[in-house]
């Protein structure tokens, strides 16, 4: 035990070093080069580190709450919590602090002595917390297996997360955002057809339009405003018993991720080791290899890279990742209840099979009332020529349940946040458009994401593809249950015949009509 309290000893005397004002120095606790999380540095520009954090909170202090030491390997490991109070707003340690605020932190950092002084550190971050609220919660057994730090943010610690316009909250944008997408994304197809732009990409003609389908686009535009409006007006009720979205607990998960990347490193580190590769030899080289363009604070294995990647994985890569998850989740959704619907004659044009009879009850004057009660899913079909905001017209019981029912599926399977869920329906709403636009372009950004586009789907809106291409953003159902459409021949065939086929009949009431004026 004497040995082991020797080196516990000189151990405690850095920890009184790092305590002691003026700040005096670490020569006699640290050899002349040292290694900070593998990164290769003088002991000057480790005491600058130091310095630099004390100069930011002088009142800086560092307590010993578990100390480990393995005199045999002259190693050491400890749970350091050190408190202090900035004197300006910034940063410390890679970390925002606000000036006047009493700051803690618990860490756990490991120590290689060579020759009696600390040749190697190796540093896993902590949580920054306010005095009063919980500190980190970890532990280290008695062999020195470090357990990741698991965190209890106190409802102290949490806020209402600040709307991103100001005057609107969140929850009121996430209503607005689809329906501005949708008409802005509308407006921009409109314009191409309305001045003949990318003619070359239209699926169908105009005559096609007039001659196919048996709705006015007046008809479909008071459709579209129905769904929005129920869609809107659900999204308000359910606003009603929905809770105020809070922040204050990133950092936490930020610090999380972080060691665990920390961790991933190390491992790296030790199992090229095995191959008989020199890892200290690879981590210096890498690391100064940045040297010109990082601090010590920010080199290969070192904290602050472990916390920018850890930001780029919280703030982007798992975003990202559940953006395309909700996609698959809609896509299921919406693929089989969309083939029952065309399995099934009830689902697809006899809902109203126990209502009474449509003529009963509303004048043959109001067509939109009247095809709400006799059709289903048949109500989007009546656009076998589709166009970009009619890719919503549909039977508002079924938009309730088809297009509501995958984007609940996809925000809750995913566990998106209000914010997340308002980039899912701006793209939904803007793939709704495309999809019906009747333009196949081969660079639509919106397409980018998915195997599913305009002239994929136009098919299903075509009576000889009516049973294939079902699918919402991915072709796989279709193609693993055998529904696509995959004879491109045929379908050029067909599209022309029905091109001819509506040139010609526009042109036969084109002759009528001068027939009729001319008799008169």
């Amino acid at each position: 035990m004497a040995e082991n309290s020797s080196l516990e000893s000189r151990f405690q005397g850095y920890i009184a070093a790092l305590n002691e004002r003026p700040f005096p120095g670490l020569a006699k606790h640290m050899n002349p080069t040292v290694n900070l999380n593998s990164a290769s540095m003088d002991l000057s520009e480790f005491e600058q580190i130091l310095s630099a954090d004390i100069n930011a909170a002088p009142d800086m202090h560092f307590k010993l709450h578990i100390l480990l030491a393995d005199e045999g390997k002259q190693q050491v490991g400890c749970r350091i919590e050190f408190t202090c109070t900035p004197i300006s707003d910034g940063e410390l340690m890679d970390r925002k602090v606000r000036k006047g605020g009493t700051f803690s932190c618990m860490e756990h950092l490991f120590y290689q002595y060579r020759e009696g002084k600390i040749a190697e550190v190796w540093h896993l971050p902590g949580e920054f917390v306010e005095i009063g609220e919980p500190t980190i919660a970890s532990n280290m057994n008695s062999t020195a297996r470090i357990e990741y730090p698991t965190y209890t943010a106190s409802e102290a610690a949490l806020h209402p997360l600040p709307p991103l316009i100001s005057g609107i909250s969140d929850y009121s944008l996430s209503l607005i955002i689809p329906v501005v997408v949708h008409w802005t994304t509308a407006a921009i197809y409109e314009i191409f057809q309305h001045y003949g732009v990318f003619e070359k990409y239209r699926i169908h003609t105009s005559d096609e339009e007039k001659a196919k389908n048996p709705i006015s686009r007046l008809e479909c535009l008071r459709g579209v405003l129905l769904v929005q409006v129920l869609q809107t007006g659900l999204g308000i009720l359910l606003g009603l018993s929905s809770e105020v979205e809070m922040t204050g607990y990133e950092d936490r998960e930020i610090a999380i991720w972080a060691a665990r990347l920390h961790l991933l490193w190390q491992t790296f580190l030790s199992l090229i080791s095995i191959t008989g590769i020199d890892a200290k030899a690879v981590a210096d080289t890498i690391s100064h290899s940045l040297s010109s363009k990082t601090s010590p604070w920010t080199s290969i294995g070192g904290y602050s890279v472990d916390l920018m990647a850890a930001r780029l994985i919280y703030y982007l890569i798992i975003p990202a990742f559940r953006q395309y998850a909700a996609l698959w989740l809609a896509d299921t959704w919406v693929f089989f209840i969309h083939r029952a619907e065309h399995g099934n004659k009830w689902l697809y044009s006899n809902f109203s099979a126990k209502f009474p009879s449509s003529s009963s009850i509303f004048p043959q004057k109001q067509p939109l009332l009247t095809a709400i009660v006799e059709t289903f899913h048949a109500r989007h079909h009546e656009l076998y020529v589709p166009y970009s905001w009619g890719g919503i017209y549909d039977h508002p019981v079924e938009s309730m349940f088809l297009s509501v029912g995958a984007f609940v599926v996809a925000i809750m399977g995913t566990g998106m946040s209000l914010r997340e869920s308002m980039v899912f329906s701006a793209y939904s709403s803007a793939k709704a458009c495309t999809d019906h636009s009747g333009y196949k372009f081969p660079w639509n950004p919106i397409d980018f994401f998915t195997t599913v586009g305009a002239e994929y789907h136009d098919k299903h809106h075509q009576r000889w593809g009516f049973k294939n291409n079902f699918a919402l953003h991915f072709q796989f159902w279709d193609r693993m249950l055998g529904s696509n459409f995959a004879d491109d021949e045929a379908a050029s065939r067909f599209y022309k015949r029905d091109r001819d086929s509506a040139a010609t009949q526009i042109a036969a009431k084109a002759e009528k009509r001068r027939a009729e004026i001319n008799a008169l």
